[in-house]
């Protein structure tokens, strides 16, 4: 009678087993889940030269939360050597890494998907009409690849060390920064042929904005000079429908660097600070709307996001400050040398 009943429970254990797994079985599948980096804002960090240590730092405004080096954390390898810009496409991130001569493509899990290398020196991109541009130091151009696959599509040149680009109907404007040299020019690239014109603004021209008025602003850096001096840094409005310039803000002496709007007003790095000025001013601000040294500066929302790279050798963050007032809002940990912010909400 012991063995009957033992047997009888083993039978019943089994049944169940099976009757579980039957379950489990006839259970439909479960949808794809999104990825864990679909929204939020991303962090590009160039990491030290030549030392192969570029990474992504991720941020969750709703929980205030970071994440390091999500990139390696997925992938199981380092991104490269110095991480230039990043940008969303298709489902996508594209992370532009310059002295690695690459194009990471990676989906939103941030698990790599592709590498386009060969990308001589590349610094920005935009996509327009299933096409990736990108501006190539090492190219000295603009390459035309395609998103899919980085095949070349086309190479479009235009001045020396072509940096930011504003695509505004079918005109690509692309502003030659000078590389390793100095340039004073923007070039028109009229996407549908191909075509190039030149616009003459003034030195070094590196990054836009466009005004709630639809016109289009370029940042002019400056040169240095013999003596190690900077001039001809400035601001130059142009209008889109002529390619004119229609005027020009002249800053004192000094570097200036990333150009971003809220459409009403300017915002930029110059001289140890973060400048304001309204699109209707005709003279440059006379104080910093922000003191402080920073690497790059990008707008969103109402709020200005200042990198800081700090010594360069240890983390950096970056400083989040309310575009209308300058008051500090928050501090986001970042990796070394934080060089890029792209907000996806």
């Amino acid at each position: 009678m012991k063995t009957t009943k033992k047997l009888t429970s083993l039978s019943r254990i089994a049944t169940i087993f099976l009757l579980a797994v039957v379950a489990v079985s006839c259970k439909p599948e479960k949808k794809e889940e999104i990825g864990n980096y679909e929204k939020g804002i991303f962090i590009l960090n160039e990491g030290l030269f030549q030392h192969g240590t570029s990474e992504v730092t991720y941020y969750n405004p709703s929980t205030k939360q970071a994440q390091q080096d999500i990139f390696s954390a997925v992938n199981s390898r380092a991104l490269g050597d110095v991480g230039q810009s990043i940008e969303f496409y298709d489902n996508k991130y594209y992370i532009v890494v310059n002295n690695s001569d690459k194009i990471e493509v990676v989906d939103m899990n941030f698990k790599s998907v592709a590498v386009f290398e060969g990308v001589a020196k590349p610094r920005f991109l935009k996509f327009n009409a299933g096409k990736c541009y990108v501006t190539s130091w090492g190219n000295e151009g603009v390459l035309v690849l395609s998103p899919s696959n980085g095949a070349v599509l086309e190479r479009i040149s235009v001045g020396r060390g072509a940096e930011g680009m504003q695509l505004i109907g079918t005109k690509l404007y692309v502003a030659n920064s000078g590389g390793y040299e100095v340039d004073s020019t923007v070039s028109v690239v009229n996407i549908a042929n191909s075509q190039v014109e030149t616009i003459n603004v003034g030195y070094n021209p590196g990054s836009f904005a466009v005004d709630n008025n639809d016109n289009l602003w370029v940042l002019l850096q400056g040169k240095y000079n013999a003596d190690w001096s900077v001039s001809g840094a400035g601001l130059a409005k142009i209008n889109p429908s002529t390619n004119e310039v229609m005027s020009k803000i002249d800053f004192e002496s000094g570097m200036a660097s990333s150009l971003c709007s809220n459409g009403d007003n300017l915002y930029y790095l110059f001289n140890g600070g973060i400048n304001k000025a309204s699109i209707n001013d005709t003279q440059a601000p006379a104080e910093h709307f922000v003191s402080g040294y920073f690497y790059k500066l990008f707008y969103k929302s109402g709020k200005l996001y200042a990198t800081d790279a700090g010594d360069w050798s240890s983390d950096g963050k970056v400083c989040v400050f309310d575009a209308n007032t300058g008051t500090a809002l928050d501090t986001i940990p970042a990796g070394i040398g934080p060089t890029y912010v792209l907000f996806r909400d």
